[in-house]
């Protein structure tokens, strides 16, 4: 063991030395061995910084020619150029040379100034992105209603991003709020009853949706398998986010009352959008795949990609995923309340308790909050009319005791609960 730590150490520092003849003359660039990946327990062999960001991250093994040994080593080399955002890695033993890029791309090099070929540093650097071209192509892409400036493009070579004003801009140009008119939600008898028992509002978790791979359908349309794992470098994923599902459609809607109202067992809840939607809560028409603004956005990231030759992030990816769908589902005219608690200025809002149950429909333990007391003013929907299913229990008796119920409350008793008009549901066959 002695032997094989003393000859990965000379190896070490001869890879020093070569780096140190090739980046020290270079202003801004240095060196620094057995480096901290921040955020992590991590040691890495050797680490280039350049204006003292991590830019080249090295993994140094003594046989690369046993697979183990090369397996091993790409594997904590991917991590720590993951883990550190280093555009650029290399795996060597001083005699065979791996290079890394953060983008995906793999290069086996023979010797190392091979590899300096393969890492163009100096390119990569001066080749920064032309911003009067890219404000032009950006302007002539999407509205003009959207005006950026120099300083609303962020560009480090690898990634190009909007500045958060800018991008929420986009954000609501592409996805509009919803300013009026009546939305549904096809839900099931316990949710009405535990709505009107607790005079309360619930909103789950996205992570207990009916459809788990709902908020990863934009992910996997808009970005390579490599270029999500940059996603997860360079955007924060433990943001809370809490998530209900509205539709544009009508109480008479068989194929929801199947899918979302427990076959006409359930219930339809008419809403109306209240006058003001607090920050933090954000109330949008979901966009499918194949309408003009889902087709808007994937053409801006691929030509970004194709022809500016850098990977777009977004500040706020927690949110737009949210709100792009499957073509499968866009007959259900889907309208979602998003809420993020930590976005909110109000402090009542903000600092809103979250609780865990079990839901229903899937039985995932989930977190939830509720709108109740003084928080029952922020939530943004308010609940009309309800709209018993054709099956539902004792249906003619249960109107008359919800309706009873609803009067008894101080915060619902405007609710009037009435038949759906289906009674002759007939639910489908196996």
């Amino acid at each position: 063991m002695e032997e094989l730590r003393q000859k990965e150490d000379a190896i070490t520092t001869n890879i020093i030395r070569l780096l140190q003849q090739n980046y020290c003359q270079i202003d801004g660039f240095s060196i620094q061995r057995e480096y901290q990946v921040t955020n992590t327990p991590w040691c890495a062999d050797i680490v280039v910084l350049r204006n003292d960001v991590p830019f080249l991250v090295v993994e140094v093994k003594t046989d690369l020619s046993k697979k183990q040994q090369k397996d091993y080593g790409f594997y904590a080399l991917y991590r720590y150029c993951v883990s550190s955002q280093a555009p650029w890695g290399l795996l060597t033993d001083g005699n065979l040379f791996t290079g890394y890029h953060l983008g995906g791309t793999i290069k086996d090099c023979n010797t190392f100034r091979d590899f300096l070929t393969f890492i163009r540093v100096e390119s990569l650097y001066e080749n920064k992105i032309d911003k009067p071209e890219f404000l032009e192509f950006f302007h002539s892409h999407f509205s003009k209603n959207i005006r950026l400036k120099d300083d609303d493009i962020i560009d480090n070579g690898i990634i190009i991003k909007l500045a958060p004003t800018a991008e929420l801009k986009l954000f609501n140009e592409l996805i509009k709020d919803i300013p009026s008119g009546t939305i549904y939600r096809y839900t099931s008898a316990a949710t009405l009853f535990a709505t009107l028992d607790n005079e309360s509002q619930r909103m789950f978790a996205v992570e207990g949706m009916n459809d788990k791979e709902d908020c990863s359908f934009l992910e996997k349309k808009i970005y390579n398998e490599d270029e999500r794992m940059l996603v997860k470098t360079y955007i924060p994923h433990n943001v809370d986010m809490y998530i209900t599902s509205f539709t544009k459609i009508s109480e008479d809607k068989l194929s929801m009352w199947r899918m979302y109202g427990n076959e006409t067992k359930g219930v339809c809840l008419e809403c109306s959008i209240q006058e003001k939607v607090e920050e933090g809560f954000y109330l949008r028409k979901v966009i499918y795949e194949g309408e003009p603004n889902y087709e808007l956005l994937v053409s801006f990231i691929k030509t970004i990609r194709e022809h500016f030759n850098r990977f777009f992030v977004f500040n706020y990816w927690n949110l737009w995923k949210a709100f792009f769908k499957s073509k499968n589902y866009a007959e259900e005219q889907e309208v979602r309340l998003l809420f993020i608690p930590s976005q909110s200025s109000i402090k009542e809002i903000r600092d809103i308790e979250t609780k865990w149950v079990r839901t229903d429909a899937n039985q995932i333990v989930n977190q939830c909050v509720d709108f109740k007391g003084e928080r029952f003013k922020y939530y943004p929907i308010k609940i009309e009319k309800v709209y018993l299913g054709a099956n539902y229990p004792e249906q003619a008796l249960n109107i008359v005791q919800l309706n009873k119920m609803a009067k008894g409350t101080q915060k619902m008793k405007d609710i009037i609960i009435v038949p759906s008009s289906i009674t002759n549901y007939r639910a489908p066959q196996l």
